[in-house]
């Protein structure tokens, strides 16, 4: 009982940190577009605030695990003075920061994104780089429309997912059924391609096991390895989302990290 207690206390302390950052950057939204001189009809347009991700954003986070966190701030602020200036100064000028450091040079400032069609090739890629800049879209070609829930990326590369949740508009219509069946009788993979690739020719498929798979949690480079961690559903229950579930279904599923 006694862990319990430091666990939650640790917790609150958390979530105080956070409030308290996110109050920070309210003012800050403020104070940089009373800089700028907007007109008052757009101040209350004006937001900014602190979204967390990773262990913490999970919930799989302990006391000794940062709190990964990204700052969204308006259109009109800059990232070279209003954040790295202006912040930063209101930021040092708290009591409760003791040590804080700017990393201009970061490299996750490009934009990384895919889109799923239900007309050939079904998926695309696409980069927009940090200066606005949108790049052709890189088809990638896969053999029918599937619900390609997340992708995920690493320094060099990006993992698309081939899954087995197929669109059938005509079963939802027919049968009526969900729009999407999982098949298990095809092929399961993933398609790593290099972060900045041109065209789709430079992807490389992996088979693995049957399996569906909604949100990856995170992927990194060992070497030549791409190491991917993930929640992957051996076999998911669609009868259990559409309302047709029997209780004897539920002991067949399975869910493994």
């Amino acid at each position: 009982m006694a862990d319990e207690g430091l666990v939650r206390e640790e917790e609150i302390k958390r979530k105080n940190a956070i409030n308290k950052l996110k109050k920070i950057v309210r003012v800050w939204v403020n104070t940089v577009a009373y800089d700028y001189a907007l007109p008052k009809r757009y101040l209350r347009f004006a937001s900014g605030t602190i979204l967390t991700y990773g262990s913490y954003g999970l919930g799989v986070h302990n006391s000794e695990l940062d709190i990964d966190a990204l700052c969204v701030g308006p259109y009109f602020a800059t990232l070279e003075e209003d954040f790295f200036i202006v912040l930063h100064s209101m930021l040092t000028r708290r009591p409760e920061v003791s040590d804080i450091h700017c990393v201009k040079a970061s490299r996750a400032a490009d934009e990384l994104g895919y889109g799923k069609h239900r007309t050939p090739p079904y998926a695309t890629y696409r980069v927009i780089s940090k200066d606005g800049v949108m790049q052709d879209p890189v088809p990638i070609t896969i053999p029918a429309s599937v619900m390609m829930h997340d992708f995920t990326i690493t320094e060099k590369y990006a993992i698309m997912m081939d899954l087995l949740l197929y669109f059938r508009p005509k079963e939802m219509v027919k049968n009526k059924q969900l729009a999407y069946i999982f098949d298990p009788t095809k092929k399961a993979r993933f398609g790593v391609l290099p972060r900045y690739a041109k065209n789709e020719s430079l992807i490389t498929w992996f088979e693995l096991p049957n399996c569906f798979i909604f949100h990856n949690a995170n992927a990194w480079e060992e070497e030549d390895d791409v190491v991917l961690i993930t929640c992957r559903l051996q076999n998911p229950d669609l009868d259990a989302i559409n309302g047709t579930e029997k209780e004897q279904q539920r002991d067949d599923f399975t869910n493994e990290l």
